[in-house]
């Protein structure tokens, strides 16, 4: 595996670096770094060769080659923090949130181990939980290491028959998901493990139209088990979305927030230079 060009994108809180990585010749995977002032460090890595998952709001391939064997996961990991210099693996969160399904990774509760024997301090899974996959999730949680657990499912309509349609593949129900998170919220307080409130992202844009005091009430979900997050629909496999106003977020903020909801603000309007190693190669640690 080797590193072929990086994106440095900032904005007045947030910087963060963008990897193309090349695992075979003429296959590439991309890889992240995340910093916000004064909050925690995320290696974002991704865990399959395309998607099976293929969703039409924020998926960028429109294919599925292979998973990714746990090397190559450590691999990905190994070379963003050797171009940034990073060196103390107990300050930096793992975000298996680039491109491939996670849950759909046959390798991925083994994956976690490993980041768990490795000292990192907390492993993000994003997951849009298709059918199937729901025993790897339950298996994560029976590991009994350090590591913590967070767990952010991607959701693009309150609808369950919109949801199916922009993805590839039939999904879990909103009833399974709920019984689900209930069983990883149980699995932690058996194991005494501190618990990561599961994020329920909602990808939006501006013509969307989501219900979600209906949904709140419909599934009588726990504010102590779940919170609300909500990200900008971006272009995606030629796809081009109207970006969400402040108008309709704050609206939807409201609703989630009238009704005691922890509520995380998901968009991003950073502006990205690119760099090219094959032109030159930069010290991102200058850069940055």
């Amino acid at each position: 595996m080797k590193l072929i060009s990086y994106k440095i994108f900032k904005d007045a809180v947030n910087k963060s670096v963008q990897f193309k990585m090349e695992i075979e010749p003429g296959v590439y995977i991309f890889s992240g770094y995340w910093e916000k002032k004064g909050f925690e460090k995320i290696i974002s890595v991704s865990t399959q060769v395309g998607c099976k998952t293929q969703c039409k709001l924020f998926c960028n391939v429109n294919y599925f080659s292979r998973d990714l064997l746990v090397e190559e996961i450590l691999e990905q990991i190994n070379i963003v923090m050797q171009t940034l210099n990073l060196r103390n693996n107990e300050d930096i969160k793992i975000s298996l949130v680039k491109e491939g399904e996670p849950l759909d990774n046959v390798n991925i509760v083994k994956i976690v181990k490993k980041l768990d024997e490795k000292k990192f301090y907390a492993v993000k899974i994003s997951t849009s939980l298709p059918e199937g996959t729901e025993q790897r999730l339950l298996d994560i949680c029976d590991i009994k290491g350090s590591i913590e657990i967070q767990l952010q499912i991607s959701l693009s309509s309150d609808n369950e028959v919109v949801r199916n349609d922009n993805v590839s593949r039939k999904l879990l129900s909103f009833d399974d998901i709920k019984l689900i998170c209930d069983v990883v919220y149980n699995k932690a307080i058996k194991y005494n493990k501190k618990y990561n409130k599961i994020a329920l992202s909602f990808t939006i844009y501006e013509e969307s139209i989501i219900d979600f005091k209906g949904f709140i009430h419909k599934y009588n979900l726990n504010n102590k088990i779940f919170l609300f997050r909500i990200r900008n629909a971006t272009p995606s496999n030629g796809r081009e979305y109207t970006m969400l106003s402040e108008e309709k977020f704050n609206k939807y903020r409201y609703i989630i927030e009238k009704y005691m909801y922890t509520f995380i603000d998901g968009r991003s309007e950073q502006l990205a230079v690119d760099h090219d190693l094959t032109i030159g190669i930069y010290k991102l640690s200058e850069l940055l």
